[in-house]
């Protein structure tokens, strides 16, 4: 996705050279460019939070997932963390899922590497229809960012044989390893349409995500991003395969991306879309 970003960057930063009115001072042409420049690195930093968030789902479903199973580990990683589970007795809910990664860290298939302490509110199993998985954070890192606010799954049930969920991420907050904060937020629909019959393995699963996921970029800049047709994720390669994405941010407001074309649209001009990386 980085690659998208960038072209988008060198897309509008051109067109200020090639538009620029003769009156122009020099000192608005660099504002201009310092704007843009600001955009692009708001959609980078979106890719990289996006992501981010997208590891503490991984956890944190995998962990209420096992335990519904009575299971009390969580097998999935190269290493275990620690589990605790409150109240004990499986058969009793709502529960208190507390896993800890420790201070040295877990890296999980996802090749994230996981510390400090992931704290998950269930009110019932993960398959349960109007479940509520609710997770919180101590001290809690991935790949050196420190991760704060409280992401939230419901279980929406089943609709034309599939499994639907509910994600929001509220006052979300990556502390990066350069000390700049980016601020985060989710409300989106996904529905399960691959791996449901492996529960135990989280990392074949797929899934269709519709909704909006808004931000702050470390420099301040504001970003929406609103899903238009539903993009096709596949959760181990972290591979978007299809869907549309309407992006509006501060400097640039006409940019889709269509996954599945591999097209980047941008004030109506196309260009292909490069590889994610």
């Amino acid at each position: 996705m980085k690659k998208v970003f960038l072209i988008v960057g060198v897309i509008v930063t051109g067109s200020f050279f090639v538009g620029c009115d003769k009156k122009e001072t020099i000192d608005e042409v660099k504002n201009d460019i310092t704007s843009t420049s600001d955009a692009v690195a708001a959609l980078q930093e979106y890719v990289e939070v996006n992501r981010i968030f997208q590891g503490v789902s991984n956890s944190a479903e995998e962990s209420v997932i096992e335990v519904g199973l009575e299971l009390d580990e969580l097998k999935s990683f190269n290493l275990a963390p620690t589990v605790n589970i409150e109240p004990r007795d499986l058969l009793t809910w709502p529960k208190t899922i507390t896993v800890d990664f420790g201070s040295e860290g877990i890296e999980g298939k996802d090749g994230v590497l996981r510390k400090g302490v992931l704290i998950v509110n269930s009110t019932g199993r993960y398959v349960t229809e109007g479940s509520v998985h609710t997770t919180t954070f101590e001290d809690y890192y991935q790949n050196g960012h420190k991760i704060a606010g409280t992401h939230i799954t419901t279980n929406g049930g089943v609709m034309d044989n599939l499994l639907t969920f509910n994600v929001k991420v509220n006052d979300g907050k990556v502390t990066k390893l350069n000390g700049d904060v980016i601020r985060y937020t989710q409300n989106t629909s996904r529905t399960w349409i691959t791996g449901d019959e492996t529960p135990l393995n989280i990392w074949d699963d797929e899934y269709e995500m519709s909704g909006i996921q808004t931000g702050v970029s470390s420099k301040g800049v504001n970003y929406k991003l609103e899903i238009i047709k539903p993009l096709h994720f596949v959760v181990l390669t972290r591979e978007i395969k299809s869907g549309q994405l309407k992006v509006m941010i501060d400097g640039m407001q006409d940019i889709t991306i269509d996954y599945e074309a591999r097209i980047l649209y941008v004030a109506g001009m196309k260009f292909p879309l490069g590889a994610e990386s």
